[in-house]
């Protein structure tokens, strides 16, 4: 670990959790988006929303906890 990251709530959980295998950050950019379709706009709290929901649904899925139907025969 760097020295310059050990304040950081990734590292810190890790130290806190010792038990917990994976430890995530999720983290966006307060500049908007600046390629594709939608660049140069902010993002919006729907956006914000969605990329919330689609990690919890990574999350159900990654664990094998829960497969959404819409998306079973891409997990068998």
């Amino acid at each position: 670990m760097q020295k310059s990251k050990e304040a950081t709530a990734r590292i810190a959980l890790f130290k806190e959790f010792k038990t917990v295998p994976c430890i995530y950050t999720m983290e966006s950019s307060f500049a908007g988006i600046d390629f594709g379709k939608e660049k140069g706009i902010h993002l919006t709290t729907a956006m914000l929303e969605t990329l919330g929901k689609d990690l919890c649904r990574t999350l159900l899925i990654y664990e094998n906890i829960f497969v959404p139907s819409e998306l079973t025969n891409e997990f068998t």
